[in-house]
């Protein structure tokens, strides 16, 4: 079988039956079939039809979660899981790095915040929220922060 699309060159995806390859590694006959997809030109032809939402072509996230210290990663982590519960796309920096390359990390990827956790922070239960367009940051209560980044993003469109 093969997954075609009128005016795309090749397929989306293929397969068919695999009796014969199964076998090769048990020894004996097993009935098999299977199929692949080719994620990127299903990619290719999404963007072509313009069927991803416009929000996700202004950024892939929303707020980025800065991490100061490897040992906090943790708090990082379910700080992040909070505000994907309130709905929010975020992004959790993969490193403790310098502060200034994770913020420039974001505003390259265009993420419209970063969510700064400190150990001030941690221990206060809060987080510090910098809008990286309009160069300022305020510090919310973590439970808060969520509600606010979405009136935030409201506001902008």
């Amino acid at each position: 079988m093969e997954i075609a699309v009128p005016d795309l060159a090749g397929s989306l995806g293929g397969g068919g039956r695999y009796d014969n390859l199964v076998g090769m590694f048990l020894g004996q006959d097993v009935p098999a079939c299977g199929f692949s997809l080719g994620l990127e030109r299903i990619l290719v032809v999404m963007g072509e039809r313009n069927m991803f939402p416009p929000a996700l072509a202004r950024s892939a996230a929303d707020v980025m979660v800065a991490v100061f210290d490897a040992a906090d990663l943790g708090h990082a982590i379910a700080l992040a899981g909070r505000l994907r519960s309130e709905g929010l796309r975020v992004l959790v920096y993969p490193d403790a790095d310098k502060i200034g390359k994770q913020i420039k990390y974001a505003d390259s990827r265009a993420v419209p915040f970063v969510a700064l956790l400190g150990s001030n922070e941690i221990a206060a239960g809060t987080v510090t929220v910098k809008d990286l367009k309009a160069q300022t940051q305020q510090t919310y209560d973590q439970t808060a922060a969520g509600a606010a980044l979405r009136e935030a993003l409201k506001d902008r469109g």
